[in-house]
């Protein structure tokens, strides 16, 4: 499901317009982690293309957590315990974003940005 969204929007990014070229494309899990999202910053939101749609998520602080892919398993083992999101204070409501680019995931890197309360 991951790679088809990024394979689409990759395939229709010159469709969006008004794109910030900030060299990232983000994964974006919202509703209470029940949906996934891709895409890219735009400046203005204007004409949304056929098919396409978007989201606006609104100006938060976020906690930033860099590893190694590798580590992913155990990094949502962790995050899935209460305690843990208490003592980092993350707010698992809000949507959470993952950001894709040449220099993280080439290298085995992941980098998720969480909202804290």
């Amino acid at each position: 499901m991951k790679k088809h969204l990024f394979a689409t929007l990759d395939a229709r990014k010159d469709e969006i317009q008004d794109q910030i070229m900030d060299n990232n494309t983000y994964m974006v899990i919202h509703d209470h982690g029940s949906k996934m999202t891709v895409g890219l910053i735009v400046s203005h939101i204007r004409e949304v293309p056929e098919g396409m749609v978007s989201l606006t998520l609104p100006e938060e602080e976020y906690e930033v957590f860099r590893f190694e892919e590798k580590h992913i398993c155990s990094f949502w083992q962790y995050f899935c315990d209460q305690d843990h999101q208490k003592k980092y204070g993350l707010d698992t409501v809000k949507p959470r974003y993952e950001t894709f680019n040449d220099t993280l995931q080439p290298n085995g890197m992941t980098e998720i940005y969480y909202p804290k309360k």
